[in-house]
């Protein structure tokens, strides 16, 4: 299994996060616009989670795969 590949698609993956949040900041301009961004951020940690698991059981079936032939 490929975890630098892993590793860096994870690091990509929380930078767009981070930059969309960032750009979404100078728009909030109350406490429900900053619970609507932290609720966004949550979603977009959990949608970055499983995007790795993904990848990681892609990479071990692929494993399994090849040893059964």
């Amino acid at each position: 299994m490929n975890w630098h590949d892993i590793l860096e698609r994870a690091a990509w993956t929380f930078v767009q996060g981070a930059v969309g949040a960032v750009t979404a900041v100078p728009l909030v301009t109350d406490v429900e616009g900053w619970s609507v961004l932290g609720v966004a951020a949550a979603t977009g940690g959990v949608s970055a989670v499983l995007s790795l698991l993904k990848t990681v059981a892609q990479e071990r079936l692929k494993r399994f795969d090849t040893r059964a032939r």
